[in-house]
């Protein structure tokens, strides 16, 4: 844990490359949580150490310790996928019986666009709302817990 610094908020940063960084934050709640680009540990934890020791794996490429930012994506309740509702509109995103996934805005699916990921999915269907109601996309990807 030695690469691991604190900065002038009480974060611990851990500079992988230029372009990618680890960190471990306390939240309001008084836990430790971490996160590397969009994603964030699945649990919180007592101490910053053990959230840096959590955090150990990514630097080997594992990264199952870790969610998608919590955005407003619900799991649904019936059958597999998820759903949020902005603005009166409501995005979906479900799998595909081969394995792809798909999305629909109102019920109507953003056609000829098959996505690897839910998230890739939760990415169209937010630059479809983003231009339908002028959201920021990146504001509404992704819950997959």
């Amino acid at each position: 844990m030695d690469e691991w610094r604190e900065n002038d908020n009480g974060n611990y940063v851990y500079v992988i490359s230029t372009d990618e960084v680890m960190t471990v934050f306390r939240r309001r709640d008084g836990d430790w949580a971490g996160a590397f680009q969009d994603r964030f540990t699945k649990g919180t934890f007592d101490t910053a150490e053990e959230a840096m020791q959590a955090m150990g794996p990514v630097l080997e490429g594992d990264t199952s310790m870790l969610k998608p930012a919590n955005t407003g994506w619900v799991a649904n309740k019936k059958g597999a996928g998820f759903h949020i509702r902005i603005a009166g509109q409501i995005a979906t995103v479900k799998p595909a019986r081969s394995g792809s996934w798909y999305a629909t805005v109102d019920g109507k699916i953003l056609k000829g666009q098959w996505f690897d990921s839910a998230q890739e999915a939760m990415g169209a269907a937010a630059r479809h709302l983003q231009g339908s109601i002028g959201f920021r996309s990146s504001a509404l990807i992704a819950e997959s817990d």
